[in-house]
């Protein structure tokens, strides 16, 4: 797990922000205003630039507290992605004290709304342990399950079933599930492809 809370996301707020339209300056004031007026995914939205500042969101200052204090907003408004995001800030201790057990309610929260990628954090805190959530692979496999077909949770549960270290191997799952994970990467066309560079290393052929 790499540190750092934006290094740490399978799907960063800077990939949000990068495949975002040039208009998104523009939308920006828009967003607080919708937050501001109790729309809570804009608070989701907004809480984003805060975290990042400047860029394609134009001039909004960098405020970690502020996004974290959006996204608690849009949490307790039932938003599953902006309960992931805080739970981040508390599992790398960004603008809030740091707090593996705090992300983990948080993550559980995110999960039970829908968002996949809450599943993906929840699984990997359990994968790798802390003195507040220890390590659990059985509880790890069944949040890793909650996460599919999501496209990072593809990813890494094909990994970590190949190497078998965090959680009972299984390569021939691993391997379908990376394969999934490139198919997904050549229909979105993104530049980077670590799913197919994971089959390429260990001499799987990709599905045609």
């Amino acid at each position: 797990m790499s540190s750092g809370h934006i290094g740490r996301w399978r799907r960063p707020i800077h990939s949000f922000i990068n495949h975002r339209p040039a208009s998104w300056k523009d939308a920006a004031p828009w967003f607080i205003r919708g937050c501001d007026g109790g729309d809570q995914r804009s608070c989701d939205s907004i809480g984003r630039c805060f975290f990042l500042g400047g860029g394609a969101c134009g001039d909004i200052p960098k405020d970690h507290a502020r996004a974290d204090n959006v996204w608690r907003r849009a949490c307790d408004g039932n938003v599953g992605a902006s309960c992931r995001h805080l739970g981040q800030s508390y599992e790398n201790g960004t603008g809030v004290p740091k707090s593996a057990a705090q992300a983990a309610t948080l993550y559980k929260k995110g999960c039970d709304l829908g968002d996949k990628e809450a599943c993906l954090s929840m699984g990997e805190l359990y994968e790798k342990g802390d003195p507040a959530v220890p390590a659990d692979r059985k509880q790890a496999v069944a949040y890793l399950e909650r996460g599919l077909p999501d496209g990072p949770t593809l990813l890494h549960y094909g990994l970590a079933l190949v190497a078998g270290t965090t959680i009972p191997g299984d390569k021939a799952r691993g391997v379908q599930l990376l394969k999934a994970s490139c198919k997904r990467e050549k229909h979105f066309e993104v530049k980077s492809k670590p799913g197919c560079d994971a089959l390429a290393k260990r001499g799987e052929k990709e599905d045609s």
